[in-house]
C-alpha cells in the first residue's frame, strides 16, 4: 500500500474512516491537512478513497453487517498492527454498528460519533417525530404499521395522499428511501403484500415543498455552528432520495427556532443534519429527520467555513470544543454530477425514462457542475476520485448511440404520419 506519511511528525496520530462514500474524501482531504495519517475501508456505497491522495492506506475488511464478530476481530487487529488512535464511522451502516456494539471501543482506539443515545434517538423516527410534536416544531401526521392490516387501517386513519418509508433508514422499500402514494389504487399497485425484510413501515401525510437541510454543531444543547441549504433536484425526479444540486440560504428565523428548540430537545452535544420540507407557496413546514452524522453532502458545510471534520475527533480525545458561533455564507452552489447521472442512467437502463429525458437530465446536470461552488467529489486538488467516479457513470457510448437513432427514428415517423393525416385530412 502507498504511504504519505510525514516524517516530521513522529506523534502523527492516526484515524481510520469506515463506509467508502462521498464524504469520506473530504474528510481525508481535511485532516490529511490537520496532520493526521488517514486509513480508509474500501467499502462503501460510492468508493472512491482508494484513488484519492490524501488517503494513506486502504483496508479490505470483512463485512460488518453480514460478519459482526469478524469484522470486529479483524478491526481490533488491525488497528494494533497500524496505530491507529482513532475510528471514525462515516456512513450510516457504521454509524448503527458502533452503537449497537458498545464493546468495540475496547479494541484500543477511540471512536469518532455522537453519543450512542443520541444516534439511537435520532435513528427512531417514531421518536423523533414525537419530540417534534411535543416541541411545537411542525410535523405531517404519521403512524407506524406492522402488518399488512395494520397498514391498510392506518393508511385511511391518515388519509391520502401519504409517504410510506421503512422504519429503519438503512433499508429500502422497492428500491426507493420512500413510497409516494396518492390513492388507494396506487397504494394497491405499489404494496399489494406486507414487502420482505420490513419490520415496520412508517406512515406518514405527504408533505409538499424542497427539502431544507440544516448542517449544524452543538454542545449541551446549544447550537455554534450553523448553515441552511435547499435541495433543488436529487436523484429522483420525485423528490425522494439523494441531493445532487443546491444552493445555500439565509438562514430562516423558523427553521432556526425549530433547529434549537429540538437540540435544547435532545441536550445534543456533536455534528448533525436536521431536514424540514418547506412549501414555496404556503409557507408550511414539516419536521422530516435529524442525521446524527457527517452528513451525505460534508463537503458543503466544509467549503462554507463550519468546519465539522474535527469536532467529532475532539469529542472522542476528549478535547474542549471550539465553540465559536459560525454561521455559513449563503449562496453557495454544490452538485453531485455523478450520482445525477448515475440515476439518470439507471432510469434509462430499467426504461423508466426516455432517451431524449435521459439526454435533458444528462445535459442539466452538466450545466449546474459548470456553474457549480463546490462539488461533492471533484476537487483541483485531488481530482482523481471524482474522474473515475464520472467514467464510471458515464452511459455506453454505443448504446448510447443506438438509443438515440431509435429514438430519432420515432420522432420522424411520427411527424411523417402526423402530415399525412393533415394532407388527408
Amino acid at each position: 500500500m502507498r504511504g504519505r506519511s510525514n516524517p516530521d511528525l513522529p506523534n502523527q496520530r492516526t484515524v481510520l474512516l469506515l463506509g467508502n462514500y462521498r464524504p469520506t474524501l473530504t474528510l481525508a482531504r481535511v485532516l490529511s491537512k490537520h496532520g493526521y495519517r488517514v486509513i480508509s475501508g474500501l467499502h462503501g456505497c460510492d468508493g472512491g478513497a482508494e484513488h484519492s491522495r490524501f488517503v494513506d492506506k486502504i483496508w479490505d475488511h470483512p463485512d460488518a453487517e453480514a460478519e459482526p464478530q469478524e469484522f470486529l476481530v479483524e478491526l481490533g487487529a488491525f488497528i494494533r498492527a497500524n496505530d491507529v488512535s482513532i475510528v471514525f464511522p462515516v456512513s450510516e451502516n457504521f454509524i448503527m454498528y458502533f452503537s449497537r456494539h458498545p464493546g468495540a471501543d475496547a479494541c484500543g482506539a477511540k471512536i469518532a460519533m455522537v453519543d450512542q443515545r443520541l444516534v439511537g434517538q435520532c435513528l427512531d423516527k417514531i421518536y423523533m417525530m414525537e419530540l417534534a410534536r411535543n416541541n411545537n416544531v411542525p410535523t405531517a401526521a404519521f403512524a407506524i404499521a406492522r402488518n399488512q392490516n395494520q397498514l391498510l387501517q392506518t393508511t385511511k386513519t391518515i388519509g391520502f395522499p401519504l409517504v410510506v418509508r421503512p422504519e429503519e433508514s438503512t433499508t429500502r422499500l422497492n428500491e426507493k428511501k420512500a413510497l409516494f402514494v396518492v390513492d388507494e389504487k396506487d397504494f394497491r399497485r405499489q404494496i399489494p403484500v406486507w414487502p420482505d425484510g420490513q419490520a415496520g413501515l412508517i406512515i406518514q401525510k405527504m408533505a409538499t415543498g424542497k427539502r431544507h437541510n440544516i448542517y449544524f454543531a452543538a454542545e449541551k444543547g446549544e447550537l455554534f455552528r450553523y448553515l441552511h441549504a435547499v435541495i433543488s433536484r436529487t436523484d429522483n425526479p420525485d423528490g425522494s432520495g439523494l441531493a445532487v444540486d443546491g444552493t445555500t440560504i439565509e438562514p430562516m428565523e423558523k427553521l432556526r427556532s425549530y433547529s434549537e428548540s429540538l437540540i435544547r430537545a435532545l441536550d445534543y452535544t456533536g455534528i448533525g443534519c436536521i431536514q424540514f420540507l418547506v412549501d414555496e407557496k404556503t409557507g408550511k413546514v414539516s419536521f422530516l429527520e435529524i442525521n446524527a452524522r457527517i452528513a451525505g453532502n460534508h463537503a458543503l458545510p466544509e467549503f462554507a467555513g463550519l468546519g465539522l471534520s474535527t469536532i467529532l475527533l475532539d469529542l472522542a480525545e476528549g478535547q474542549p470544543l471550539d465553540t465559536t458561533s459560525i454561521t455559513g455564507k449563503s449562496g453557495i452552489r454544490f452538485v453531485w454530477m455523478s450520482g445525477e447521472i448515475l440515476a439518470a442512467k439507471i432510469a434509462w437502463s430499467e426504461s423508466e425514462a426516455g432517451t431524449g429525458e435521459v439526454a435533458k437530465r444528462v445535459l442539466r446536470a452538466i450545466g449546474a457542475a459548470i456553474r457549480a461552488d463546490i462539488h461533492m467529489t471533484f476537487s483541483l486538488t485531488d481530482p482523481k476520485p471524482g474522474l473515475i467516479a464520472l467514467k464510471k457513470v458515464v452511459p455506453n457510448g454505443r448504446k448510447l448511440v443506438q438509443r438515440l437513432r431509435r429514438f430519432c427514428q420515432r420522432v420522424l415517423a411520427t411527424q411523417s404520419t402526423q402530415s399525412t393525416r393533415r394532407k388527408l385530412s
